[in-house]
């Protein structure tokens, strides 16, 4: 339990807050909801956010070719996952249903990076590893493809499946 204490208390105080509105946005995305069009040209931006994590771990020569596999696995994925909640096209807007994906990803990515920033402060030999560099790419990597993937099926419905 002190060990956990420690961890949560060693976070960075800007952690919370974005936990708060990571968990706001995905529990919005539960609902039906009219989206512009214009919002799935910046969702892959989401997806950037990872960016970051992946360019400070160690061994790139692993890390990148990781990253690259896992982010076109998960475009893949979610694009095919996102016809099924596309329920309509009026002029520049979609109407989309709720699903718990959005949350599921935007907590994958905020837990993986939380947990990979402890890992770090207790252990720097085990986030060194290789093994821990590939998990941790190909989750992330996973998780933001997703987006890009999602932005790719909606931008290219028009109505008709």
């Amino acid at each position: 339990m002190e060990l956990l204490n420690g961890i949560a208390g060693g976070a960075p105080i800007w952690v919370w807050p974005l936990l708060l509105g990571l968990i706001g946005l995905g529990v919005l995305s539960t609902r039906t909801r009219s989206v512009p069009r214009a919002f799935f040209y910046a969702l892959p931006l989401l997806g950037l956010i990872t960016l970051n994590s992946a360019m400070n771990l160690p061994q790139p020569l692993l890390v990148w070719p990781c990253f690259i596999m896992g982010f076109a696995a998960g475009a893949f994925v979610a694009h095919g996952l996102q016809s099924r909640w596309i329920l309509g096209r009026t002029g520049n807007r979609l109407t989309v249903s709720g699903e718990w994906m959005t949350f599921t990803v935007l907590m994958i990515i905020f837990w993986a990076n939380f947990i990979a920033g402890a890992v770090q402060a207790i252990s720097p030999a085990i986030y060194g590893s290789a093994g821990f560099v590939v998990a941790f790419t190909l989750v992330i990597a996973l998780a933001s493809g997703s987006f890009l993937g999602r932005s790719i099926r909606a931008l290219r419905y028009v109505g008709v499946d």
